[in-house]
């Protein structure tokens, strides 16, 4: 059974049951109400039949001048013998007379006084009756019809239940469209879960009102639906990523593997004639294996970071570790021009291997693409704050024509025609990155054709960064 039946069943069972309540309540009332005037009419024509005549009355009846008589009056003895008697209705056609109690001892010491509900003799309708005491111990009796109210509540009930039952089923059908049109939200959320469900991870939930608590769970929706696509999307370039990154790996172990496997094969095979060539060979397999060596460490060294291991921070001074770098570049190569400006000490917390690698790299990233003799400046610098050191190394070269936010990927190059040896194994700037990363900063690069590159190192704020001097 759907949701919107089961709200429209729930609101008809309330509906009924209210009016049910609310109708009861009515009729009683009302009988109640129209009792208790005929027991005060009754009470007023007692009193002045008392006052008027010790028997009967004749003329507040009315029946002698063919009126309908509204009481009826009896005058009965102690042991319940009827002594006079006036009923009611027509005085042709009296109307059944109320069936008189015993008026035993007991049972006239506890009605009289009181008025109380007596059935007529043939049991068609009921009276009220009154029995009020008078000398020589007979008793008054006189009671009046109440036909006329329990036709009167029979005529409400049947009103009741009709009006009832005709508004239940307005008031049903109305709650129906309203909980049809209230619930539109869910089929819309339905059926962007089903569109989901077959594969399109674009559907949203259409328009959700904000001012309503579907509305809300429409946007919440929204929003969930917006970072699961995310997340798979994430993950799909991810497992892309990783696949070109197991093939790129594969690809740069294949060809030092082929060169050593060809040096073998020619000294198995003696292709080798003499000692010079011996050696050559020789050392074109130390020099395979010497890059096979390094492009391993900087693949470990990559899961080793994507696993945030391997970091051991302190508190340092980033001054001797560019100055150390610098000069180790100078000796590589002593051609290049290289500037460094530095204050006198730059705190930041750190892992002092790593950073110094960062730099390294850096270098090397500028010495491998640009030419020879191309300047060179290492800059490092306390921000406005003060809470912050940055450490950029610029070039002069030719700056990058490439899209610079790919320059970071592992394994890419920007001339695809450049050489292995020349162009190294492409994890440099991704190892750079991955360092930065790792410590919680942040690295930027800008360039332009013809104007040289730039690459920006921000590590995080610390309280330990500052300077002492220029």
């Amino acid at each position: 059974m759907s949701i919107r039946a089961r709200l429209a069943i729930a609101v008809a069972i309330v509906l009924a049951l209210t009016l049910l309540l609310l109708g009861g309540v009515m009729v009683r009332t009302t009988r109640a109400t129209l009792v208790a005037q005929v027991d005060d009419e009754l009470r007023s024509f007692t009193e002045r039949a008392r006052k008027d005549s010790p028997g009967l009355s004749k003329d507040d009846g009315g029946g002698q001048f063919g009126r309908k008589n509204d009481y009826v009056h009896l005058v009965v003895s102690a042991n319940s013998a009827i002594l006079a008697a006036e009923y009611a209705g027509y005085p042709g056609e009296p109307e059944s007379p109320p069936a008189v109690p015993d008026l035993g001892t007991g049972t006239s010491a506890r009605k009289t006084g009181r008025i109380f509900t007596v059935p007529s003799r043939d049991g068609s309708f009921q009276y009220r009756m009154l029995i009020t005491p008078m000398p020589d111990n007979r008793l008054r009796i006189t009671a009046s019809s109440i036909r006329d109210i329990e036709e009167a509540s029979a005529r409400l009930v049947r009103i009741v239940l009709v009006t009832g039952l005709i508004a239940m089923a307005i008031a049903t059908a109305a709650c129906w469209f309203l909980i049809r049109h209230g619930l539109r939200p869910v089929d819309r959320m339905v059926d962007t879960a089903a569109a989901i469900a077959a594969g399109d991870m674009t559907q949203r939930v259409p328009d959700p009102d904000p001012a309503t608590e579907l509305g809300r769970l429409g946007t919440a929706l929204n929003e969930m639906l917006a970072r699961i696509e995310g997340a798979i999307a994430a993950r799909a370039e991810g497992e892309q990523r990783l696949r070109r990154f197991v093939a790129d790996a594969a690809h740069e172990l294949r060809t030092p593997l082929t060169s050593l496997r060809g040096y073998a094969e020619l000294y198995r095979q003696g292709a080798l004639p003499d000692e010079p060539a011996v050696r050559n060979a020789m050392g074109r397999i130390e020099s395979e294996g010497a890059r096979m060596a390094r492009l391993v460490d900087d693949l470990l060294l990559l899961a080793r970071l994507d696993q945030s291991r391997g970091l051991d921070l302190m508190p340092i001074d980033v001054v001797p570790i560019i100055r150390e770098a610098t000069e180790a570049f100078a000796i590589v190569d002593p051609d290049r021009p290289i500037t460094v400006n530095v204050p006198e000490v730059a705190m930041v917390e750190e892992d002092r291997l790593r950073l110094r690698q960062v730099i390294d790299n850096l270098l090397s990233n500028a010495r491998t693409h640009t030419p020879a003799g191309t300047p060179v400046t290492v800059t490092a610098s306390v921000t406005q704050a003060r809470d912050r050191v940055e450490i950029a190394v610029a070039d002069a070269g030719p700056g990058i024509a490439a899209d610079q936010r790919r320059l970071f990927e592992r394994f890419w190059r920007a001339d695809r025609a450049r050489t292995r040896s020349r162009g190294g194994t492409g994890l440099g700037l991704a190892i750079v990155q991955s360092l930065v990363e790792a410590h919680g900063g942040r690295i930027n690069v800008e360039s332009q054709p013809g104007r040289g590159s730039t690459f920006t190192v921000t590590p995080p704020a610390n309280s330990n960064t500052g300077t002492a001097g220029q």
